[in-house]
């Protein structure tokens, strides 16, 4: 089955009629769901006592990848536009450190929006802001291989999550069990 993900996430991304809060709820959701990512790796890879949680982390990743498609459509890009699939040698690089990769490829993002802000001058940003989106991208499709999922299995993963969120009337809100 083929998905037009961009459409979807258009579809269920709860606008805001103000386009600087808009951007803000997506920038400041992806960091967070880098976070709720990093607390999950923790409980899987630090403690040996606690089994890894596949389901939940596969979980976490596609809502890294539902804000990613937003950013990416902010700055008037598709997921494919920023599509940077790593080589089988960015994969072997990446060993135990591709979470490392991930967070830090969001806090640089994070940071070019904060100058973005700050300096306003958005043209002269947004080659910088495609280049990190890229650079995202590819950290998440690494981080995705490391635990044993292709980026399809997560964009579907994602797509019945949020189906079935709205199905049942929770798609706003917070928590992972709506």
């Amino acid at each position: 089955m083929s998905i037009d993900y961009d459409g979807f996430v258009e579809g269920k991304w709860l606008k805001n009629d103000d386009p600087v809060k808009d951007e803000a709820h997506a920038v400041f959701g992806l960091a967070e769901e880098v976070g709720e990512l990093a607390g999950k790796y923790v409980q899987a890879y630090v403690n040996p006592d606690i089994e890894r949680d596949a389901e939940a982390m596969l979980s976490e990743l596609g809502d890294i990848k539902f804000y990613l498609t937003r950013i990416a459509h902010l700055n008037g890009y598709t997921i494919l536009d920023i599509a940077d699939f790593p080589d089988r040698e960015q994969l072997d690089k990446s060993g135990g450190g591709s979470y490392f990769m991930l967070a830090s490829a969001v806090g640089n993002l994070v940071g070019k929006y904060k100058r973005k802000y700050r300096v306003g001058d958005a043209e002269v940003q947004r080659e910088e802001i495609f280049m990190l989106l890229r650079e995202v991208f590819r950290s998440l499709a690494i981080l995705s291989f490391t635990i044993g999922f292709c980026p399809g299995e997560v964009v579907s993963y994602n797509v019945d999550k949020l189906n079935g969120r709205e199905e049942r009337g929770t798609l706003t809100g917070s928590g992972d069990d709506r």
